[in-house]
């Protein structure tokens, strides 16, 4: 059995290389990416013996598919096989890259015409394109702040759309208030920023720089889960801007923002995502003022939590900088606790299913972090196959 699924792993592993390859290239174009994963960290605690792996897994209750995590397969007997890559993934279920995005002139003399640098995020929408989050940064009295932005690629590697949360900055301010001028902004700090990216970025050489909103999520809205509120069409962006508490809807046509939930609410949150009912779901990281995470699922009509894991004492976990949810065919709720590289299961009544840790350990003992992780049919490679 193992052999048999390392095999097709390894082929559609390959199929997708290809497939990769092909959206970006018409005739000229060609994607090279993943020069490094500085989000995947190693925890502060040491992991304990028992902790590895699969370590709960209640049958007929936990969904049975395939975990993925950070572009690592693991079957339903634990085996892990590190070959799958995280573009194998359905529609909307969108791997974390941190990457250099490059692309060619031409094919044979592999001349670069064009680089981009991504970070969070790197999806292909329903109409093929490649949408991702880059930065761009400005000097802001006397500190180089980065701002995010999403772009969009066509097969030929032409800008289709783009949106810019320095250019939208007195949206944001109309919709959150003016952020101080003594905020503390997340320190990049130039030591963590690689000469690549700099080069890049074409960033100032010898300063820290600051991050601003933080956007570390989008995803494409699939379908109309409300007829006739166009802020919710087909197409649009759900994103979140994490240093400012915030999930929004951009509106894919306009670039206006057209709905937006969290100040007061959400701390520091993670992947949002619009379920097929309608409803929102969301990894709510907490901070120093709520030291504990929670998954909540969020009706954007009405505003109001209609589910939420996480709260309650016998629930409690706290992913302080990562974290992830995915709502699974039966029901349940996966959710990555990222910091303790962690996944787990829960019904809709809060009952815990299944649970796994990552064997991956550093020198010293400590769990390598997780950033997202999903489960997947198990038919979805056979699928890929053919």
């Amino acid at each position: 059995m193992k052999t048999k699924i390392s095999l097709i792993a390894g082929l559609a592993a390959v199929l997708c290389l290809y497939a990769l390859i092909d959206h970006l290239s018409a005739s000229t174009y060609l994607a090279d990416n993943i020069i490094s994963l500085p989000y995947l960290q190693y925890g502060t605690e040491k992991a304990k013996d028992k902790e590895m792996g699969i370590t709960l897994d209640i049958k007929n209750e936990s969904y049975p598919g395939y975990l993925i995590y950070d572009g690592i397969l693991v079957d339903t007997d634990g085996n892990q096989y590190t070959s799958i890559m995280d573009y194998m993934l359905p529609n909307n279920l969108n791997a974390y890259t941190h990457d250099l995005l490059r692309l060619y002139k031409d094919d044979r003399t592999r001349s670069v015409d064009k680089e981009y640098y991504i970070h969070h995020e790197r999806a292909y929408l329903k109409n093929k394109n490649l949408l991702f989050i880059t930065k761009e940064f400005r000097n802001i009295s006397g500190k180089i702040i980065l701002f995010d932005k999403i772009m969009e690629l066509d097969a030929n590697g032409e800008i289709a759309f783009e949106w810019s949360t320095l250019d939208m900055q007195n949206e944001l301010n109309t919709l959150i208030g003016n952020l101080p001028e003594n905020t503390t902004f997340l320190n990049y700090g130039e030591i963590n920023v690689s000469d690549q990216i700099k080069k890049i970025l074409d960033l100032p050489i010898g300063q820290d720089y600051y991050d601003y909103y933080h956007l570390n999520a989008v995803s494409e809205i699939i379908g109309s889960p409300y007829p006739g509120d166009k802020r919710f069409r087909d197409g649009n962006l759900l994103i979140s801007l994490r240093n400012i508490d915030t999930i929004l809807v951009i509106d894919k046509k306009t670039k206006e923002i057209v709905w937006h939930y969290g100040p007061g609410i959400l701390l520091k949150q993670h992947a949002p995502i619009m379920l097929e009912n309608g409803n929102i779901l969301v990894f709510d990281n907490g901070d120093n003022t709520r030291n504990h995470s929670r998954v909540i699922e969020l009706d954007p009509i009405s505003k109001k939590i209609i589910w939420e894991y996480g709260s309650k004492s016998d629930e409690m976990f706290y992913s302080e900088y990562r974290g992830d949810a995915q709502r699974l065919p039966n029901g349940n709720t996966l959710i990555a606790d990222g910091n303790h590289g962690r996944v787990f299961e829960v019904t809709k009544e809060g009952k815990k299913v299944y649970e796994f840790f990552t064997p991956k350990l550093n020198a010293d003992g400590h769990r390598e972090n997780i950033y997202r992780a999903y489960k997947i049919e198990k038919n979805i490679l056979n699928d890929i196959q053919r």
